[in-house]
Order: structure tokens, then C-alpha cells, then sequence
């Protein structure tokens, strides 16, 4: 059976990016008398390209002409047009048992009026006999009412006849946790984070389709009895109680008649990080990254044989006593100026003044950007320093291409890396030395989406290992002519099952990259992209444990998109945790993030609800996230603040 394709985590944001960015650069269209001969554009957004469907789907996609849409109308195969409802964007219903199982084509047609017209195919396949078949989810091991202590694994089952999409399971009420696997699941739970006695597990599938299923297992969970006797870790320091700040050293000893394999240690209910040493052992933690007040420290030791003891070192953080003003990470945001009725920021501040007063705090980082291929192409002096004098710092997108789509043979990797657009590279480096400050460029960013930007390798012509060559070219450029006040930033997005991977294939390397970053948003399930409900650690953690852990241990990491839908959850307390608990406590290695605030089909900004925007300007005032005071700020590349 096919099995549909998994919805990329950017979706339609991914061209639509390119487009907002450059609309702030590109003059307005020019106009003409002569008779409209420019074809209308069409598009699909739901059901994703070879997607397997079943039953009443509905049909949803976008449209546009320079004189107006006249009308929408879709088939399948060769059958007669049917009439959509809208035209910018339009909705068609369509019972797939009218039709065998097996592939088919739904074909769009778009009609300006002036009788010009277009054609775009989507392929899918119907399947009525496999979505008739609801989801199912069951546990495997423990058995039901299990006795259980330290880290167990949980394993599991699932089937839908959609096919799978994920499987999460939560303790008790708690967050659900993505688990390992679809038909056949696994998740590993550490049982010491949850008091004695009685619990449930509960599993949640999610099949293609969007249906779930649930399942429980009651379970018991004592650590009392564990073979913690036989195996012991402790702490020497700091002592219990102490109040710190700043880095410090965590040091302790551990033992074990099997001898010892690892020491790991937590802060409060983040995520264990290994140790140096065994019997003896320490380990280095940045206090910064946490907000202060109380907090524990909880250390693991693992002997030869499994076995497993916990010890704890309860601890008092105190940064804001220590620095005068505690640890800061940057803000900012990409901001719709015209959404606000005013034209594009820097240019027009004044979206620049609505966002911060809804808000209440005024950004450290702005975002402004540009491709190779517009006709205002070059380095934004003016608006630079526009930013600058705000307090702000420029996070410049800075993309290899011309308008939008992946199919670019102007700008192949190959005829960059062979000296096609030195010239053009050379004059933005010169233009942005002279300019001599500060500032984060992000480069052709997102490069391991399958088939979206022209710069990724499995499009284009482009062939695999041409990124990094890619990269290294324009960075070698830019050094030549001394343009050392650029931060060059490498932007992946949030890996998913379909993304490029290793991410390590895609790195420039250290000495070609000064940030790392992550791209990543909770779609939920809006109505443009339905996908599954997400939290903030959810979309970010597994890409950032593999950036920070594999990919480049040393470079400090920013978020250069993200959001959240209101669909399919709370998006105020999504915020809430994203700016309360998980970037002050469980992300310390992330250093800055912009919030995408747009409404590119989906609902991104902070001003969809008025409890998604007191939640934000709630978060935000924290004095974690850094103000405007970066007017006269020196040095060439940009540093993490302290």
C-alpha cells in the first residue's frame, strides 16, 4: 500500500519566506494598457502529494492573478471540471468511493478575467479498504501492574489502516512524549522523576488521517527497593543547600561492586548529561540557564550490569545577586508591517512600534532580508543602521535564489561554487565591511528540507556534498575581503522522517560557521496543514540534542523561526512554557530566538488571541530575554550574552 507523505515541518511557510522577506525590497509592479496576457498561479495545499485518501476529503489550495482570479475548478482523471468555492483560497468536497482504489490525478484549473488560464496536478491515492481500518495502540512490556524502578523501556504496537503516523505516551497527566517507531514503539522513562506507588501509562496513535486511538497501563513504580544497595553515587560539591552562580563544577564519587559505567547528571527534570570520570567524577554547569531560586540536582550512576542509584543535591540559584542583571539571551522577530497597515519594517518603523507595544518589550534582534535574484539585491546600509540606532541587532536571511520554487538552474550549487556570482558575493562582503558592525547572517538556511530552496542538494541539479562546498566558497569570499563583523549562521530546520539526513553532511564546519540554528513551529492541526499538537520541546529538542551533541558541540545555538498554531491546543500556554520553562531551564546552549510573526495561511502571531498575546508579553518581560542595548555595540561577530 502507499503510504502518504509526511507534512514537511515548514509547509507552505518555506516559499511564502522568501517572498515576505523581499516584498520589504521590491518596488511595486509596474503596469501596462496592453491586454493581460499573464497566466493565473495555482496550487494544492491539501492533500499533500501522493497521499493516500479515503472517504469525503475536502480539497483545499491557493490561487492568485495579477488582475484577479475568475475562477477555481478541479477533476479527477479525466472527468469534468467542478467548480471550488473561493479563489485566493479555495475548498472543493470529493467523495473518493465514487472512484476504485488504486492512483489517480486531481487536476486544478485557474481562470483569470481575461480568459487566461492554468493547470497544476496532484497526484494521490485512494484507499477506502485500508482507511476503513480505525487506529489501534497496546502495550507490549511490563505487564499490566508491574512493579517498576530506575530507567525502564516501554515498548508497544500500533497499526491504522491510514497508516501510522505517530505514537506518544504521558505518565499520569502529564506531556505526551513522542516514542520511537510507529507499528513497532518504544520509549524510555525514567521512573525516579515520579513519586512511589501507583501510576498510569497512557499511549496515543495517530494515524495518517489525523483519527486516534488511545491505551493504559497501570503500573507501580518503587525506587525504594531498587538495587540501589549494592550501587551508590554522591555528591562532594556543591554542598546541599548552597547558593551558586555563574558556571560551576559539579563533582561527586561513585561506586559499584560491578564497577561503574557512567555518572550522569540532571537539573531539576531536564534531560541527564554524561559526566567526566566514574568513582570519581564532575562535570561543568553553566547556572545562567536556569532562572534563579531553588532547583536540584540529581546525579545517575550505571554499573556494569545495568543497575542503576540516584542521589540528589538540592542547590539555590542566585544570578541576578551575583551579575547585577543575571544571564540574557536575545529576541527579536520577523515582523508583518503591512498586517499592521503600515509598509515593510525597517522602512516603515511603525510595525516595528505596534509589535513591541503588543509586546511590551522592545526587540533586541530585528529580521530583514534579501535574495540574490531581486532587483534590490544589495547590502541595506540605510536600513542597517535604521536597526541599529533602534538598539537592535540585523538578522539578515540572505538566500541564493530568485523569487521562489526549487527548480532554479540559475542557481545551481555547482555555478556558485564555480565562480558564477563572485563578483556580486565580493561587493555585498565589501558593502558589509565598510558598513562595520555587527550583525547574523543567515545563509540559504532550511538545507536539509527535501525539494524546497534551490540550494538543497536532492534538487536543482545539485548533487550531494555541493552544499558544504557551496557554503565555504561565498564564506571564503567574504574573509578574503576582511568582512569579519559577519555571524554567519547555519540554519537547519527541525529534522522529521523525511528530512536530509545526517545533518553532519550538511555542515560547513567550525571555521565556517559562528552559530548554529534551528528552524522549527507546532503546526497542530490547523485546517491548512493539519498535523499533531506539539510543545515547544517536542518540535525543537531532537534536532537541538544533535546539533549541540553531534554537530557542533562548541558553537552556541539560536532559534531563527518559530510559533505556534492556536489549533489543536493552548497556544498561551504553549508560550507560556516556551518562554517560562524550557528556553530559561532545560535549553541552555539556546542563545536567541526570533518569533515568526506572520500569518502566511497559518495562524503564527503573537496577536491571534488576546491570551496568546498576554502570554507572550507575560514571558517576555523577563529580564532572561535582553531590550534594545545593543546601539553601540563593538567587536566583529556577534557573542552570546553572558
Amino acid at each position: 500500500m502507499h503510504k502518504p507523505r509526511r507534512l514537511n515541518s515548514s509547509g507552505t511557510r518555506a516559499g511564502l519566506l522568501l517572498v515576505v522577506l523581499l516584498a520589504a525590497l521590491v518596488g511595486a509592479g509596474t503596469s501596462s494598457a496592453a491586454r493581460d496576457t499573464t497566466p493565473p498561479t495555482g496550487a494544492f495545499t491539501s492533500p499533500d502529494t501522493g497521499a493516500v485518501v479515503g472517504g469525503t476529503i475536502t480539497v483545499t489550495g491557493t490561487a492568485s492573478d495579477n488582475s484577479g482570479v475568475a475562477t477555481v475548478e478541479v477533476r479527477v482523471d479525466d472527468g469534468a471540471y467542478r467548480l471550488a468555492s473561493g479563489t485566493d483560497n479555495w475548498s472543493l468536497t470529493l467523495d473518493t468511493t465514487a472512484y476504485p482504489d488504486g492512483a489517480h490525478n486531481l487536476k486544478l484549473r485557474v481562470t483569470d478575467g481575461s480568459g487566461n488560464q492554468s493547470w497544476t496536478d496532484d497526484p494521490i491515492v485512494i484507499d477506502n479498504t485500508a482507511v476503513s481500518t480505525a487506529p489501534v495502540v497496546a502495550f507490549t512490556s511490563p505487564p499490566p501492574g508491574a512493579s517498576v524502578s530506575g530507567t525502564i523501556t516501554v515498548t508497544g504496537s500500533a497499526s491504522a489502516g491510514a497508516g501510522v503516523s505517530q505514537v506518544e505516551v504521558r505518565v499520569d497527566d502529564g506531556n505526551y512524549r513522542p516514542a520511537s517507531g510507529t507499528t513497532s514503539w518504544s520509549i524510555s522513562i525514567d521512573t525516579t522523576g515520579y513519586p512511589d506507588g501507583a501510576h498510569n501509562l497512557k499511549a496515543r496513535i495517530t494515524d495518517t488521517t489525523g483519527a486516534q486511538a488511545w491505551a493504559d497501563l497501570p503500573i507501580v513504580v518503587d525506587n525504594t527497593t531498587s538495587t540501589a544497595t549494592s550501587t551508590g553515587v554522591s555528591f562532594t560539591s556543591p554542598a546541599s543547600g548552597a547558593t551558586v552562580s555563574g558556571t560551576i563544577t559539579v563533582t561527586g564519587t561513585a561506586g559499584s561492586p560491578a564497577g561503574v559505567a557512567r555518572v550522569e547528571v540532571r537539573v531539576d527534570g531536564g534531560a541527564y548529561r554524561l559526566a567526566s570520570g566514574t568513582t570519581s567524577w564532575s562535570i561543568s554547569l553553566d547556572t545562567t540557564a536556569y532562572a534563579d531560586g531553588a532547583h536540584n540536582l540529581k546525579a545517575r550512576i550505571t554499573d556494569t550490569t545495568g543497575a542503576q542509584a540516584w542521589a540528589d543535591d538540592p542547590i539555590t540559584i542566585a544570578n541576578s545577586g551575583s551579575s547585577g542583571s543575571g544571564s540574557k539571551i536575545y529576541w527579536g522577530a520577523f515582523i508583518d508591517g503591512p498586517a499592521y497597515g503600515y509598509g515593510s519594517p525597517p522602512w516603515d518603523w511603525r510595525g516595528v512600534d505596534t509589535f513591541q507595544s503588543h509586546a511590551g518589550k522592545k526587540l533586541s534582534l530585528l529580521a530583514i532580508g534579501s535574495s540574490w535574484g531581486s532587483s534590490t539585491n544589495t547590502f541595506p546600509t540605510d536600513a542597517m543602521t535604521t536597526i541599529r540606532d533602534h538598539g537592535s541587532i540585523p538578522f539578515y536571511s540572505w538566500s541564493s535564489m530568485s523569487g521562489s520554487g526549487s527548480n532554479q538552474p540559475a542557481y545551481q550549487l555547482s555555478d556558485i561554487i564555480n565562480g558564477a556570482y563572485d563578483s556580486y558575493i565580493t561587493k555585498f562582503a565589501q558593502d558589509a565591511k565598510a558598513w562595520g558592525h555587527p550583525f547574523f547572517l543567515r545563509f540559504d538556511w532550511e538545507m536539509n528540507l527535501m525539494g524546497t530552496y534551490p540550494w538543497v542538494e536532492t534538487v536543482n541539479g545539485n548533487s550531494s556534498g555541493q552544499y558544504v562546498k557551496m557554503w565555504r566558497h561565498v564564506h571564503d569570499i567574504f574573509a578574503k575581503v576582511g568582512a569579519a563583523n559577519v555571524t554567519w549562521v547555519w540554519c537547519p530546520n527541525a529534522e522529521y522522517s523525511g528530512s536530509i539526513k545526517p545533518l553532519t553532511s550538511l555542515y560547513p564546519g567550525d571555521s565556517y560557521v559562528d552559530w548554529t540554528c534551528i528552524d522549527g513551529y507546532n503546526w497542530g492541526t490547523n485546517p491548512w496543514k493539519p498535523h499533531v499538537w506539539q510543545t515547544f520541546s517536542q518540535v525543537i529538542g531532537p534536532t537541538y540534542s544533535n546539533v549541540t551533541g553531534t554537530v557542533a558541540p562548541s558553537k552556541p545555538l539560536l532559534i531563527g523561526e518559530t510559533a505556534s498554531t492556536e489549533y489543536g491546543g493552548s497556544k498561551a500556554s504553549w508560550i507560556t512554557d516556551m518562554l517560562g520553562t524550557q528556553l530559561p531551564k532545560y535549553f541552555p546552549r539556546i542563545k536567541a530566538f526570533l518569533w515568526f510573526n506572520f500569518k502566511d495561511t497559518v495562524d503564527w502571531p503573537i496577536e491571534t488571541s488576546s491570551s496568546a498575546q498576554s502570554a507572550f508579553a507575560s514571558g517576555i518581560k523577563s529580564s532572561y530575554y535582553a531590550a534594545n542595548d545593543f546601539a553601540s555595540l563593538g567587536g566583529t561577530t556577534v557573542q552570546p550574552l553572558p
